[in-house]
């Protein structure tokens, strides 16, 4: 439900400016003082059979974590101005109340960078260190963040002539302000692909924060995180699956910040650093030129062993090893082929006849002597000192060498003695997940398969294409679909295949015509199923055919659906169970037909232009498959 001109409190909700799994981020003005503040609202999901006892927990929570968070004091963390609950017809509201920051999130900053290329290495590190310095600082308050991410950064231009803003960390879990889930839907908060095995099993801890710092900084410096595919997948990788060495993505990354990141990406959390701290100094230390050069070690194992995996096939087990050096904390990694140091040029002899020398006097004599024996123990004491150093490498390189094969094969060990366990980790987690997200409609039986935001590209389609005008872009609002010129339906598809399923989204018309979603598609084809909405309430169901309807008449059409005209945002699904398909506009069913046309296919989100140009975005995708 849109809140635009709500008031909260002492606070007048504006316009919307953001929205996440969490809830809905306003523009605000406090009445009292005349200023704009930044206000995340959540809404309670109301359902049938409320339980008292689970509606007081949360509130409870919520406060808890509340004055907790207003005790944070760093200038890397947005400050709370307030907070509070309340009811605005039959929801149930809690807000927290922020500095508005008008410059935008890290990710709205990375969108409008001049170039595609990644950060450099010193640029991201300038951002592990801040975040970390904000993050240390919560720990030691007892908060764990939970949902660490460039999009959970707001940023505040410098000063001078720096081009890299400073970063504010926000958006610390709010408790999930609802009376129909389990104890474990409020325990599970975060983003798929950043969140650490113990978090997909309920159970955080500081160091789940240094895993999702980690695969930010992986993102920020090869482009993509170091796990893609559909929710299941991703879970599943998390837990068992060594990611992919970013440097073999990017190659400006050096061995040593390859060691210090998927040490941070390690699967138990007391395998991680000490303290998110210690992650950014090791960042930092690795990102520094050495004037030593860095030792890497070379580590020979079967060609199977050594291919990278396509994610998400999970089949590596390779981890790098490193080796601490005693004299401090700067992650060494040893190379068994490395040489101590590059060795001067050969000097060439000179030919030319060299002409007696006048006859010396013995003082000179005495002081030559002198001198050339001086050479001659400093040139001994190098080959002794040479041969000592170089007698350690070999022995440090031997024993990386083999505590590599043996962490490979311990690796391996521990992976199959251990299958049992990990499948229960993975019956754990599915169901926490599956907990979360109930399967909401009458029509048979579903089981969740498919959750995304669709703040990020994942397993949909991210194109643009001229020709028709139209684009699919992803932002902190959603997934954002635009076509500016009159032509077929412009759409981003899901890659997989689906037959019976329940597939729900909130759509929001931002401006123009109408949108909606394609199911059971044959996108090479140009063939599937369309279901419509448009911003003057009436909505279209139609089957194509070779991208074209003209042969295909509607299925059904009508209007009066509940949320009308730009800006406003409606949640839409279909049931499609055999022949069946029933539609759903904000959760109260529509319409249902007959129709056998297609059995299977694609799920895919559309924008279509009927001559104004337009906009529309997508977010908060779930697909249940139907038993």
């Amino acid at each position: 439900m849109p809140l635009d001109g709500q008031t909260l409190g002492h606070y007048r909700l504006l316009r919307l400016i953001g929205k996440g799994g969490m809830g809905e981020v306003y523009l605000a003005e406090d009445i009292h003082i005349g200023r704009q503040v930044a206000i995340k609202v959540v809404q309670n999901e109301q359902t049938s059979y409320p339980n008292e006892q689970t509606t007081k927990d949360a509130a409870r929570l919520f406060q808890r974590e509340m004055k907790a968070i207003s005790a944070l004091d760093h200038t890397h963390v947005l400050p709370l101005y307030d907070y509070g609950e309340t009811s605005i017809g039959k929801s149930s509201i809690a807000y927290m109340v922020m500095p508005y920051r008008s410059e935008g999130s890290l990710d709205d900053w990375l969108q409008q960078r001049q170039t595609s290329n990644p950060l450099s290495p010193e640029e991201v590190s300038n951002f592990i260190s801040q975040a970390a310095d904000a993050l240390q600082h919560a720990h030691e308050h007892h908060l764990v963040h939970q949902d660490v991410k460039s999009s959970n950064f707001l940023v505040r231009n410098r000063t001078g002539s720096s081009s890299q803003p400073d970063i504010l960390l926000t958006d610390f879990g709010v408790a999930k302000f609802t009376t129909a889930t389990t104890t474990a839907s409020q325990n599970i908060r975060g983003t798929p692909a950043y969140m650490a095995p113990e978090q997909w099993e309920g159970e955080p801890v500081p160091a789940t924060d240094q895993y999702a710092l980690a695969v930010m900084a992986y993102l920020l410096l090869t482009g993509r995180p170091p796990f893609v595919g559909r929710m299941e997948q991703v879970m599943r990788q998390h837990f068992n699956v060594t990611p992919q060495a970013p440097s073999t993505i990017n190659s400006r990354i050096s061995p040593a910040l390859d060691a210090v990141i998927l040490r941070a990406l390690e699967k138990k959390p007391e395998n991680r650093f000490a303290t998110i701290t210690d992650f950014a100094n090791a960042f930092a230390q690795a990102v520094k030129p050495s004037i030593f050069g860095t030792f890497v070690p070379t580590v020979h194992q079967n060609e199977s062993e050594q291919k990278q995996p396509e994610a998400p096939v999970p089949v590596s087990l390779y981890t790098e090893p490193t080796v601490r050096s005693p004299q401090s904390e700067e992650l060494v990694v040893l190379d068994s082929t490395a040489t101590v140091a590059s060795l001067p040029p050969e000097v060439q002899k000179d030919e030319r006849p060299i002409p007696p020398r006048p006859p010396s006097r013995p003082r000179s004599r005495i002081r030559t002597s002198l001198i050339i024996g001086l050479v001659l123990v400093v040139i001994l004491s190098s080959i002794v000192s040479f041969f000592v150093y170089q007698s350690n490498v070999n022995q440090q390189n031997l024993r990386a060498t083999a505590s590599a094969q043996d962490a490979t094969s311990q690796a391996i060990a521990v992976a199959n003695a251990h299958i049992t366990a990990t499948a229960q980790a993975y019956v754990r987690a599915t169901a926490t997940v599956i907990a979360a997200n109930p399967y909401p409609y009458p029509q048979g039986h579903g089981t969740l398969v498919l959750y995304d935001p669709l703040s990020h590209q994942d397993s949909w389609s991210n194109s643009s294409n001229t020709a028709v005008g139209g684009s699919c872009q992803f932002s902190n609002k959603g997934l954002v679909i635009s076509q500016s010129q009159s032509s077929s339906p412009y759409y981003c598809a899901e890659k997989q295949s689906f037959s019976n399923f329940a597939f729900q989204v909130q759509m929001t018309f931002i401006q123009g015509d109408c949108g909606g979603i394609l199911f059971r598609g044959d996108m090479s084809k140009g063939s599937f199923y369309y279901f419509r909405l448009c911003p003057n309430g009436t909505y279209q169901v139609r089957s194509y055919a070779n991208s074209s309807s003209s042969s295909n008449p509607n299925i059904m059409g009508g209007g009066n659906f509940t949320q009308t005209g730009s800006g406003q945002t409606n949640t839409i699904a279909v049931v499609a169970n055999g022949n069946t398909l029933t539609f759903y506009i904000n959760k109260q069913e529509i319409d249902s037909a007959q129709d056998g046309s297609y059995s299977t296919g694609q799920l895919a989100f559309f924008a279509e232009n009927d001559g104004d140009s337009t906009q529309i975005s997508f977010s908060n995708a779930r697909v249940w498959t139907l038993q």
